[in-house]
């Protein structure tokens, strides 16, 4: 059962990585350095058990200072600051183990958590992650993306359709991939006998970039609708982004309403985030809806509950204004756009929670919302298609 293999490639790497004379793999190691560390304190993990890793945390001392998220501060093995606030980081560090369950990727991850001094505050070593339906995506490059950070290591582990348009050697569930030559005690049938096609990247970014490179597609018509219409160059940048696209008789209905659905594919879309095959949790009324995928990205990325509340998503009505600024607030949250204090003299906040009006705050410091005229916010009033192209436009040029 999928359940039993899936614990054994687990308990495989915590059990028998145990030998304290663990080697590194024949394939030297590229001696690589980042600009904020004098040397890489990380080169000594590699090719170490999980024990002897975790003594290594024990003693170290790391040089935080002008540390951002996404920055790769050590190519091998390959660590990547995470998350980053006032008192520290925290930091995930590869230890070079896949694993294939079904359709899902397992990467197993150390831990720790740095302070403002560089000392470690915690560590945890061999950490599961787990991203569901990779090998079922188109490509493995809507991976390398902030969204994933901590969870797809900076690798070549290619995806099904990848492997079919290259010919080859397609990942298989048979064992634990070991990258970095860690040496195992345990001869256990269920490590792989060889990466495959599984292999470290010759060339590795300074920082995991935010959003992929868009290809911009040429617009061959401006919608009618448009040509006029305040948000035309906001339109235009997600038409040639391929984002959006226009309907059959050359419209874009920007002042149609838009759904909650259609806001979250948007959001899913716009982030570059590979759409999951995997059932909406929490939800009671998803259903066999169109935009199943797309809500179940979004909950595997965090933006929205995987234990909510209220137990109806209700997809197909229209997402209000406070809505969206909930989610817009996730999404800068998760890529580290801070926020700022006050949220305007709105007329018509006083009612809201306090976690509204703390979103309400960050989202209009960021520059994405603000109010109308009369000096209303208008939390519970509908999103226009067009509104909704301005969010996204201003999301993707600020994170």
């Amino acid at each position: 059962m999928k359940t039993n293999k899936h614990a054994l490639i687990t308990a495989l790497l915590v059990v028998s990585i145990l030998s304290p004379t663990a080697v590194l793999a024949s394939e030297a190691a590229v001696n690589s350095t980042v600009s904020v560390q004098s040397s890489n304190p990380f080169a000594i993990l590699k090719g170490l058990d999980n024990e002897a890793r975790s003594q290594q945390y024990e003693n170290m001392k790391l040089s935080p200072a002008g540390w951002q998220v996404g920055m790769i501060i050590s190519k091998e093995p390959y660590a990547v600051v995470t998350s980053l606030d006032a008192s520290g980081a925290h930091v995930k560090i590869w230890t070079g183990a896949i694993a294939r369950d079904y359709n899902d990727l397992l990467v197993f991850w150390d831990e720790i958590g740095v302070d403002v001094s560089g000392k470690l505050d915690f560590h945890a070593t061999d950490v599961e992650e787990t991203t569901r339906s990779y090998f079922e995506s188109a490509s493995q490059e809507s991976y390398r993306v902030k969204a994933y950070l901590g969870k797809v290591p900076w690798a070549n582990i290619p995806t099904d359709a990848e492997t079919t348009r290259d010919g080859s050697i397609k990942v298989t569930s048979n064992g634990l991939i070991n990258v970095y030559g860690i040496v195992f005690q345990d001869p256990d049938r269920a490590v792989a006998p060889s990466l495959g096609s599984v292999k470290k990247l010759p060339d590795m970014p300074d920082a995991v970039p935010t959003l992929r490179t868009w290809k911009q597609t040429a617009v061959s018509a401006v919608p009618s609708d448009a040509l006029t219409h305040w948000a035309k160059d906001d339109i235009l940048d997600l038409m040639q982004k391929s984002i959006i696209d226009g309907y059959e008789d050359h419209t874009i209905r920007p002042n149609r309403t838009l759904s909650k659905a259609e806001f979250v594919t948007l959001v899913v879309k716009a982030l570059g985030i590979e759409p999951v095959q995997t059932p909406v949790k929490g939800y009671e009324d998803m259903g066999k809806h169109w935009s199943t995928s797309m809500v179940a990205s979004a909950q595997a990325m965090g933006l929205l509950d995987l234990k909510p509340v209220d137990l109806n998503f209700s997809p197909d009505l229209p997402i209000t204004r406070i809505e969206m600024v909930g989610l817009v607030d996730r999404i800068l949250q998760k890529y580290a756009v801070k926020g700022g204090s006050g949220t305007g003299e709105f007329t018509d906040i006083a009612s809201l929670t306090d976690g509204n009006k703390a979103s309400l705050q960050n989202v209009i410091y960021a520059g994405i919302v603000g109010g109308y005229e009369d000096g209303s916010f208008r939390p519970q009033g509908s999103l226009t298609r067009a509104e909704a192209f301005k969010v996204i436009s201003r999301i993707i040029h600020l994170v």
